[in-house]
């Protein structure tokens, strides 16, 4: 049971990395699609060209929420856990930042 946990938190905290946030918050703020202007990547820089400072923070921020929120899950879930599943948790997260699904 544990095992079967531990999957489904480093699927949740690869799912919560693949949440493109620089691409929803300048597509909000601009209605421009981020991936097809400059580096055509979705992170904080790309959206400081695109889209502004103010962008670029809120991007910043929520993308290091999201590795917070992976690290949360998992020490909610799975209180009794050693800190292993934490680090892979907070690296499925960037890979999911990384190599997103959408």
């Amino acid at each position: 049971m544990v095992y079967l946990s531990a999957i489904s938190v480093l699927i949740l905290s690869y799912l919560i990395g693949s949440i493109p946030i620089g691409l929803l918050a300048v597509k909000l703020h601009t209605g421009k699609d981020i991936r097809k202007i400059c580096s055509d990547r979705t992170g904080t820089t790309n959206a400081l060209r695109v889209a502004g400072s103010t962008i670029a923070i809120v991007t910043l921020l929520l993308d290091e929420l999201k590795g917070a929120s992976a690290v949360w899950l998992a020490r909610k879930l799975l209180p009794m856990e050693k800190a292993r599943i934490v680090v892979f948790c907070q690296l499925f997260a960037i890979f999911g930042h990384n190599y997103s699904i959408i």
